[in-house]
């Protein structure tokens, strides 16, 4: 069973907008991201909202691959303000902290999510790096 902190399971029950999992996931992204752009794992590493975006696909594309799109649905994320939405949860309830120079608006059309998850694209680039083996 998935177990959030007090904090979060609190928010949700009365916030219903996006699933559980949603947020567990997109707290776990912040070590990819940490890794994807090689981020020292101190309290002053900061991470862009458009570099906590691409951290978070890259990570659903690596975790559920062709279905990463279907997951997110599912989970209610649709878009980058949704991520943002989330993420701005997680700071209020002191999971992720954000500089002063930071904005929920900063999620806001960052790239198109879905597009991003497309299967069909996700495939694609399988098929590329398969050549280049």
């Amino acid at each position: 069973m998935l177990r959030l902190p007090d904090s979060v399971e609190k928010y949700l029950e009365t916030h219903k907008e996006y699933e559980p999992w949603a947020y567990a996931f997109i707290y776990g992204s912040l070590s990819h991201a940490a890794s994807l752009y090689k981020l020292p794992r101190n309290k002053e590493a900061h991470i862009t909202a458009a570099q906590l975006c691409e951290a978070i696909c890259s990570l659903a594309i690596q975790e559920f691959g062709l279905i990463a799109q279907t997951v997110m649905k599912q989970w209610g994320i649709k878009t980058t303000k949704d991520l943002g939405a989330v993420v701005y949860v997680l700071v209020q309830c002191e999971m992720m902290r954000q500089s002063e120079n930071d904005k929920q608006e900063d999620f806001v059309d960052v790239f198109n999510l879905m597009d991003r998850l497309d299967p069909n694209k996700i495939e694609i680039e399988y098929k590329l790096l398969d050549k280049h083996k």
